[in-house]
Formats: structure tokens, sequence, C-alpha cells
């Protein structure tokens, strides 16, 4: 079973930090220069970017990191064999 963590390695994120209950790095969807700017929640995938002042969900997240739409998106997501809480 895959976790965040493992879902974010996927989608091509490096330099992932452990803060506690969230993971930080530099998003890649767009121009950074912050490496912490972009928070996921290691639970639920839930994200927040800071700079940009961007929420959503993991699928949300896999959208905007693969440029494709909701259902390719979920198709990816369902392919990775992970418990979302």
């Amino acid at each position: 079973m895959s976790s965040i963590r493992d879902i974010l390695v996927d989608l091509g994120y490096e330099n992932i930090c452990d803060h506690g209950k969230e993971y930080r790095m530099r998003p890649i969807y767009r121009e950074s220069s912050n490496n912490t700017s972009l928070q996921v929640n290691k639970k639920n995938g839930y994200f927040t970017d800071y700079s940009a002042n961007i929420k959503g969900s993991l699928t949300d997240l896999i959208k905007r990191t693969l440029k494709v739409g909701f259902h390719k998106a979920k198709k990816w997501i369902s392919q990775k064999n992970i418990n979302l809480e």
C-alpha cells in the first residue's frame, strides 16, 4: 500500500521535509524558490500552497501537478493502492 510520501515521490516531488503531521516541499507545478511553500497533510493528502494561496485535496494536487483533468487524476491515484483517512 502506498503512503502519501510515496505518492508525492511518484509525482516527482523531491526534498520532501517531514514536519510532524505534514510534509513540506517546493511545488513543482509552478515556479518557486521556497522549499517549504507546499504543505501536504500526511493522513489525507490535503495540501496548502502558502505562496500561491491554493488549497485542495490530494486529487486536486495530482491534477495540478500532472496537468490532467479530474477523471485522469482519480484513475492515477486509484492505481496507487492508497487508503486516505
